[in-house]
């Protein structure tokens, strides 16, 4: 599957149902993955940064020697202090979040489906938008 073409699909929807702009760019790809749980990545981290106040979510393809990078960055207000490094334990929820809707398993979901792909996936905070980033990396098939 070609991976761009997912994002710039997924981000037209996720981007009307969330209520936020969604951009995808970057490089067309074609990657052994399961279109549907790369679907679900897409709209747990487009969830979350809709949830976190985001108004502006960038997706970029990138393909390079050891695989391909799915990179998701947002301009809210980033992850909180100290849980880029456990975001993707399960249950785990910012303080913000506490009083919304939600298990705290989005991000947990994100890391199973990418390790099911051979792949690992990184939380941080500034990139382009200056929020929240999660780098998704995929091996080279």
């Amino acid at each position: 599957m070609d991976l761009l073409d997912l994002a710039a699909e997924e981000a037209r929807r996720l981007g009307r149902l969330h209520g936020v702009t969604i951009e995808a760019s970057g490089a067309p790809v074609v990657v052994e993955a399961d279109p549907e749980r790369l679907r679900q990545v897409l709209a747990n981290l487009a969830g979350n940064s809709a949830a976190a106040g985001a108004r502006n979510v960038r997706i970029e393809v990138r393909t390079g020697g050891d695989g391909t990078t799915l990179q998701v960055a947002d301009d809210g207000p980033g992850f909180p202090d100290g849980m880029a490094t456990a975001a993707f334990a399960r249950f785990t929820r910012g303080d913000g979040a506490r009083s919304s809707r939600g298990a705290g398993l989005g991000l947990s979901i994100v890391h199973a489906v990418v390790a099911a792909h051979r792949g690992t996936v990184t939380a941080a905070n500034g990139g382009p938008l200056g929020g929240a980033v999660v780098t998704v990396r995929l091996p080279r098939t």
